[in-house]
C-alpha cells in the first residue's frame, strides 16, 4: 500500500473532520438542542478515531498496530457510530434513547475487545469496523425511512451512503486479508488503492452526514415553528371567542353583530330588539344574583324557542338582539310569545317581561338601519306597556 497516499487521505480527513466537529460545537452552544448535542460528542469521538489513525500512519506514540492501538480506534469510532445514531434517533423522537446507556456502553466495550483480541492485523480490523458501521447505519437507515418523517429522510439517505461506503471499504479489507496468491494481483492492487485515497472518500461522505444533520435540524425546526403557530393561532382564536361571548349566558356578545349583518345583507333577515321590563327592580329587590339568574333565564328561553340557526345574541346589559335569517316577522313575533309563556312557568323565580322590536330585513337592505328602526320600536312598546 501506498504509505504516501494514507497519510494524505487521513490528513485531509483529520482536518474536515476538526472543522465538522468546530462547526457542531459552534451549533450546539448557540441553540442547545438535544440532537445536536448528541453529534457534536459524536464528532468528536470520530475526531479521537483519526487522531489514533494518523499517529499510527506517521508513526507518533503508535509505532505498531499493537492491542491498545486497535482497541482505542475501534472504541472511539464505535462511540462516534451509536452517538450520531443516537442523534438521529433523537430526532425523530426526543424523549427516548437508541438503547439504554449500558447497552451502549457495553456494545462500545464489546467492539473494542474484539478488535484487541480478535485480530492482530490492519486488514481484519478494517473488516470489522467497516462491517460494524455498515450494518449499524443501514439499520438506523431503514429505521428512519420507516417513519415517513420529512425531517429525517434526507439523513436517512446520508446513513444508507455511509453504509454503502463502509461495505466497499469491508470488502476491499477483505480482498487485503485474503492476500495476493488467493485474489489475484489486480484485484489485491485495486483495493489497496481504493482503501489508500477512502479517507479522502470519507471525507465528502462524513461532510454529507454533517449536512443532512443540519438539513434535518432545520426540517425540524420549521415543523415545531408551524405547529407553535397554529398552537398560537388556535388559542388566539379561543381567545377572540371568549371575548366575542357574554360569560353569563354564553351568548355571542355585541361584537359579533357585524359578522351576522353580512350575511343578512345577501339573504335577508328578521331583527328582534330585546329589553327586559323593570330589569333594575329585579337587582334592588331580590339582589344581583337573582338579576344574573332571571338573565340566564331569558337568554334560555330565547335559545329554546328560536331555531338552531338564528343568532341569539347579548346586546348588552338587559338587551337582546336576535337575528333570524329566512324567517318573517309575524313567525318571530309568534316565536316571542313562546318565550313569554315559558317565562311564566317560572312561579318561583321573579317575574321577567320584556319588550321587543321587530323589523324584517330585505337582501341587500342595511341591517343597521333595521336594527335601530327594531330598538325605536321596542322602545315604543316598553313605553304603551308602561302606560297600561
Amino acid at each position: 500500500m501506498d504509505l504516501v497516499l494514507w497519510r494524505w487521505s487521513t490528513t485531509t480527513q483529520v482536518v474536515s473532520c476538526i472543522m465538522i466537529a468546530a462547526f457542531f460545537v459552534a451549533l450546539q452552544g448557540a441553540t442547545r438542542r438535544t440532537e445536536l448535542r448528541w453529534w457534536m460528542w459524536a464528532w468528536l469521538a470520530n475526531l479521537a478515531a483519526l487522531t489514533v489513525t494518523i499517529l499510527y500512519w506517521y508513526k507518533i506514540g503508535f509505532t505498531d498496530l499493537s492491542a491498545l492501538t486497535r482497541a482505542s480506534y475501534a472504541a472511539a469510532k464505535s462511540t462516534f457510530a451509536i452517538l450520531l445514531l443516537q442523534g438521529a434517533w433523537s430526532l425523530r423522537r426526543p424523549s427516548k434513547q437508541f438503547g439504554s446507556t449500558a447497552v451502549r456502553v457495553a456494545f462500545v466495550v464489546v467492539v473494542s475487545l474484539l478488535a484487541a483480541f480478535g485480530t492482530e492485523s490492519l486488514e481484519g480490523l478494517g473488516v470489522q469496523q467497516h462491517s460494524m458501521l455498515g450494518v449499524l447505519f443501514a439499520v438506523l437507515g431503514f429505521a428512519l425511512l420507516r417513519t415517513g418523517d420529512r425531517a429525517v429522510r434526507w439523513l436517512a439517505g446520508a446513513f444508507f451512503v455511509r453504509a454503502a461506503i463502509a461495505v466497499l471499504e469491508s470488502i476491499a479489507w477483505g480482498i487485503q486479508l485474503a492476500g495476493l496468491e488467493t485474489v489475484g494481483a489486480r484485484s489485491y492492487e485495486l483495493s489497496g488503492t481504493f482503501l489508500a485515497v477512502s479517507s479522502g472518500l470519507d471525507v465528502g461522505v462524513e461532510w454529507l452526514l454533517a449536512l443532512s444533520c443540519v438539513l434535518a435540524v432545520s426540517t425540524r425546526r420549521e415543523q415545531e415553528l408551524n405547529a407553535l403557530n397554529g398552537s398560537l393561532e388556535q388559542a388566539q382564536s379561543e381567545l377572540l371567542g371568549l371575548m366575542d361571548r357574554d360569560a353569563l349566558t354564553g351568548l355571542p356578545t355585541r361584537g359579533r353583530l357585524p359578522e351576522l349583518f353580512r350575511a343578512a345583507f345577501e339573504s335577508g333577515c328578521t331583527l328582534a330588539f330585546l329589553d327586559l321590563d323593570e330589569f333594575k327592580r329585579i337587582n334592588d329587590r331580590h339582589g344581583h344574583h337573582a338579576g344574573d339568574a332571571a338573565l340566564v333565564r331569558f337568554a334560555e328561553s330565547l335559545r329554546a324557542a328560536f331555531r338552531p340557526e338564528d343568532s341569539v345574541v347579548r346586546y348588552g346589559g338587559d338587551e337582546f338582539v336576535v337575528v333570524a335569517a329566512g324567517l318573517t316577522g309575524p313567525d318571530a313575533e309568534a316565536r316571542l310569545d313562546t318565550v313569554r309563556r315559558a317565562l311564566d312557568t317560572h312561579a318561583d323565580a321573579p317575574r321577567v317581561r320584556f319588550s321587543a322590536g321587530v323589523r324584517e330585513v330585505a337582501p341587500g337592505q342595511s341591517a343597521d338601519a333595521a336594527l335601530r328602526e327594531a330598538d325605536a320600536a321596542m322602545y315604543r312598546a316598553k313605553a304603551a306597556a308602561a302606560s297600561r
